[in-house]
């Protein structure tokens, strides 16, 4: 059970019939289930059209959405063919693409028809495999196959023989570089199977239907993922537009009857739920992750269901430490889960004793491989620490409480996380320097927890002076950083603030950042109103309702776009949302605001839905339009019969449940 093939091949043993990916149904296609013995053949024709390991350290890229099965068959591929693989987003802009390809020097990429055309565009000159084609084909061969009876003939059972062994890659995550250039954190199959085998611990199996949001592209999507493959449950794919809904997703999660979920605080608190036993009455465990965890959200969720809170830096595979929340007791972030040890270091880097605040050090099982031909960065993290042979220095700030329970403090260098992704400021700001007009950047996070906003100040150099420095350079940064690493607010100043030890003073930074943000502006009342009066120009009173959401006395232009001009996100678009509904009793969704983005875009879209009804989610009927899904549904519901008093003690004496949705709490 030390690779994640073997993990899997166990499972394909005792659960081949029972569903193992359900793709709920989106756009055109119908709802697509496979078994765990459908998934694994499908791997099996994967891994024979990948290229045999040619090197060390043999590499594969993955470009493919988590709202299909591709991307969970070619990851099994990759596994069985001996190779690594490497997923990205196709979501990152063609400069940090190109930065990805370049860093993990791939042998391949699996991607499907879009990836093709824009990879082909790119001119990567790496092997192309369309992933679409061979899962398309495979699909439709499976469905012939269909007996007269109902049943589904396996044909031959086969299996590529098993490459990897417990010492191989299994994986590799790029991270933000300080430099701006991505750097891959390597993962062997030791480290990740013993995370897999570990949360075993938490009982989940047959009967659980485990929400897959993450993207491909974090760590935090890995352990989604083998929550289920490891254990016999489903795993359900969200897409992107469902991810975002924000208030329509506790419809989705209802409609899906998902049982464990993993979403970062962000999220949990988008979604605007109230009374969660009764607004969300399958779910009994949520994994929380990717970012401090408010002591409101814990009470809320903790008093409802089990509530895990998980932290880890990638170099420590997902999950370091976790521990359960409970209503009225203080947030931590646990102890070190199976095979790994956490421990506290001071300046000196000796152990520190219980209570003493310190630099969290992960040693164990769990602890990455280094960086990927990054050699100095890797002696500068990894090593020896305090009598451990091998450990990882997270950076960041934690004590020791006298339970027991780690207590997280932040961060003690430059790198943060805002709304769940991992950012080193020094890549932002190595970029806007890179701007012809900017003399010199530093960069700060203003706001706490999901409040939290990225900003930055740049000197301009003499002879370029910046007008407006957002809405020249936050364009500049999107065109080559993931949209995380944008700034919402760039501010100019005559000199970055430094410290006496001539280091960048923060703190200073983020002070100025304050002033220069708009969005604190408190809104004027009179928006309401505004929005309110139905004899008012549509977009007039689609820009108040924005005008509500980010503050300030002035309606925005109506051409203003929400999130590059006005410094909208994720979450202020679900405030609007919620806005929209309550003042113009607009049957609005998030994908709305997306697509139109502007007030006149927004009302146009506003305009054409009329008084189509809002997307009710939750009278969605799980259904398939194959015989193959009542085919489906009849083995599970032998398996309940068959496995009843199992799967009944499962569910009373389970524990929490795994993951952030972008990536366990760093």
């Amino acid at each position: 059970m030390d690779t994640l093939d073997r993990i899997f091949a166990a499972a394909v043993e005792a659960h081949r019939d029972r569903p193992a990916i359900d793709l709920p149904p989106t756009g055109s296609r119908a709802r697509r289930v496979l078994t765990y013995g459908e998934l694994d053949r499908l791997a099996d024709r994967l891994a024979e059209a990948l290229p045999a390991p040619a090197d060390a350290t043999p590499i594969v890229l993955l470009m493919l959405p988590r709202g299909g099965v591709e991307v969970y068959a070619a990851q099994l591929a990759a596994t069985r063919r001996g190779l690594a693989f490497c997923a990205t987003d196709a979501a990152f802009p063609d400069a940090h693409l190109a930065a990805v390809i370049a860093d993990a020097g791939p042998q391949a990429i699996v991607t499907d028809p879009a990836g093709t055309a824009r990879l082909t565009r790119l001119d990567a000159g790496i092997p192309i495999l369309d992933a679409t084609a061979i899962t398309e084909s495979f699909l439709a061969a499976r469905d012939r196959e269909v007996t007269p009876t109902g049943g589904r003939s396996e044909g031959s059972v086969r299996r590529t023989p098993a490459c990897s062994t417990p010492d191989s890659l299994a994986y590799l995550i790029s991270t933000s570089g300080t430099t701006g250039t991505p750097k891959a954190v390597m993962i062997t199959h030791r480290s990740i199977a013993n995370l897999v085998v570990g949360d075993s611990r938490f009982g989940f199996g047959p009967g659980d239907r485990i929400a897959q949001c993450s993207s491909p592209a974090y760590d935090s999507s890995l352990e989604e993922t083998w929550l289920a493959l490891a254990s016999g449950a489903t795993l359900v794919p969200a897409d992107e537009e469902i991810v975002r809904s924000g208030p329509d997703l506790p419809a989705w999660l209802r409609a899906e009857r998902i049982t464990v979920f993993c979403p970062p605080p962000t999220l949990l608190r988008a979604m605007g739920v109230e009374d969660p036993r009764r607004e969300l009455p399958e779910l009994r465990f949520i994994w929380s992750g990717g970012e401090a965890l408010p002591q409101d959200l814990s009470d809320l969720w903790s008093a409802a269901l089990m509530l895990e809170n998980g932290y880890g830096p990638t170099e420590c595979t997902v999950t370091a430490t976790s521990g359960r929340m409970r209503p009225g007791v203080p947030v931590h972030i646990g102890r070190a889960v199976p095979g790994n040890e956490a421990f506290i270091v001071g300046p000196d880097g000796a152990e520190l004793a219980d209570g003493e605040e310190g630099e969290l050090c992960i040693a164990g099982v769990g602890v990455a491989a280094g960086y990927l031909r990054r050699p100095e960065e890797t002696a500068r993290r990894f090593g020896p620490v305090a009598g451990r042979a091998w450990a990882y220095r997270t950076g960041d700030l934690a004590r020791r409480r006298p339970g027991g329970e780690l207590e997280f403090l932040g961060r003690i260098d430059a790198q943060v996380k805002v709304r769940g992704v991992r950012i080193e400021l020094g890549a932002v700001e190595t970029c806007l320097a890179s701007h012809p007009a900017v003399a010199a950047a530093a960069c700060a996070v203003v706001g706490e927890g999901s409040r939290a906003r990225l900003g930055a100040v740049v000197v301009a150099r003499p002879d370029a002076p910046l007008g407006d420095p957002t809405a020249m350079l936050a364009p500049f940064v999107r065109e080559r950083l993931p949209a995380a690493m944008v700034p919402a607010v760039i501010a100019v100043v005559e000199a970055v603030p430094t410290s006496v030890s001539g280091k960048v003073d923060r703190r200073a930074v983020a002070g100025r950042l304050r002033e220069a943000l708009p969005a604190e502006v408190a809104a004027d009342p009179a928006h309401e109103a505004t929005a309110r009066d139905a004899g008012r120009p549509l977009e007039d009173r689609v820009r108040a309702c924005i005008a509500r959401t980010i503050g300030g006395g002035d309606l925005p232009a109506a051409d203003a776009d929400f999130f590059t001009d006005l410094g909208g996100d994720s979450l202020r678009a679900v405030e609007l949302l919620l806005w929209l509904r309550r003042l113009l009793g607009a049957e609005v969704a998030v994908r709305d605001l997306y697509a139109g983005r502007t007030a006149e875009g927004i009302a146009r879209r506003l305009r054409f839905a009329g008084t189509r009804p809002a997307p009710k989610v939750d009278r969605v009927v799980v259904r398939s339009s194959v015989p193959v899904a009542v085919v489906q549904a009849v083995v599970l519901l032998a398996g309940f019969v068959l496995s009843g008093a199992t799967a009944y003690a499962a569910i009373f004496l389970l524990l929490p449940l795994a993951v952030g949705a972008i990536g366990p709490f760093v």
